[in-house]
């Protein structure tokens, strides 16, 4: 009851607090996530540039074996960076995201967990209370063992 009225006492002053806390933390996500994508257009726009390069300078060898072989060589290139920016984009989302998701949660569940010494107390009282039993009506076989343990 004391935790309630203090709470609701100390309202303007953690209220605003939280608030800001998670605009940061969403402003900070959208911008990462948003680099990420990024960096997988880029990766994309590479990778057409080359293939389009290599497919208009296949037909510039019948002017000039040269400039075609170096426009050949220019969509290789382009194409070879474009694979490499979006694996190297691709790696960087597949573990940055997981990561930036459970700060978040680990942020926002914090206030609300218990210490695991509580969460231990309330779990092994709950279920090996002496009026648990199984869906189909019949003790648990724990209880059963605990019960024996506590006559000896």
């Amino acid at each position: 009851m004391a935790k309630l009225i203090l709470l609701i006492i100390t309202f303007p002053i953690w209220f605003p607090i939280i608030t800001v806390t998670s605009v940061v933390i969403l402003a900070f996500s959208l911008v990462v996530s948003l680099a990420g994508f990024a960096v997988t257009a880029a990766a994309a726009a590479l990778g057409i540039a080359g293939v389009l390069a290599f497919i208009i300078f296949i037909g510039a060898i019948g002017n000039s074996v040269a400039s075609g072989l170096m426009g050949l060589g220019g969509g290789c290139i382009l194409l070879g960076l474009g694979l490499m920016v979006g694996t190297i984009g691709v790696n960087l989302c597949i573990k940055l995201f997981p990561w930036l998701i459970s700060v978040v949660r680990r942020i926002f569940t914090k206030p609300f967990h218990r210490s695991t010494s509580q969460t231990r107390d309330l779990a092994y009282n709950t279920a090996y209370s002496p009026n648990s039993y199984d869906y189909d009506g019949s003790q648990d076989i724990r209880d059963v063992q605990i019960a024996s343990r506590e006559e000896r």
